[in-house]
């Protein structure tokens, strides 16, 4: 089975805008798919170290419905590019990259042109929680105000 979600890289002023709910999509009467929205903390261009941040994405199905393996494939975002993924606000544009480890080695994508489509073989009850890891690197030089964008996520199972 095939789900497509949405899921937005949104880099946000505190206290300015509310932070999205997580999505949360039935598949089947089965299986439960929950996205976290991934938000960056405030972004200065003066900062030495990357902006950097977490989110996930699990699949929980009954135990009577044991999934044996769960793949996902993260879209390019509106930069058509896995390896350089960019949130924009009007004409300016952050880089930034979404990974499969915390140390930002394994670019998230559909498995082409060396990124990487998670995948978690299970056992029992089904359920299967994927981490993603955001950086946004530092002293890019940015016009003030909120940038975005949205990636499709392609859930196999």
């Amino acid at each position: 089975m095939r789900a497509l979600i949405l899921i937005a890289a949104l880099l946000a002023p505190p206290l300015l805008t509310p932070v999205p709910a997580a999505a949360q999509t039935t598949i089947s009467p089965r299986c439960l798919i929950r996205t976290e929205p991934m938000s960056f903390r405030p972004y200065s261009a003066l900062d030495q170290a990357p902006n950097t941040t977490t989110s996930q994405i699990e699949v929980v199905c009954d135990p009577l419905d044991r999934i044996s393996l769960v793949r996902i494939s993260l879209s390019q975002g509106r930069s058509g590019r896995h390896h350089d993924r960019t949130m924009t606000r009007g004409g300016s544009v952050l880089h930034y990259n979404i990974h499969t480890d915390p140390g930002h080695r394994r670019v998230a994508g559909d498995g082409t042109n060396g990124t990487v489509a998670p995948v978690r073989l299970q056992r029992g009850a089904g359920r299967a929680t994927f981490r993603l890891y955001g950086i946004i690197p530092p002293r890019q030089r940015i016009r003030d105000g909120e940038y975005d964008d949205t990636l499709r996520v392609t859930i196999e199972f």
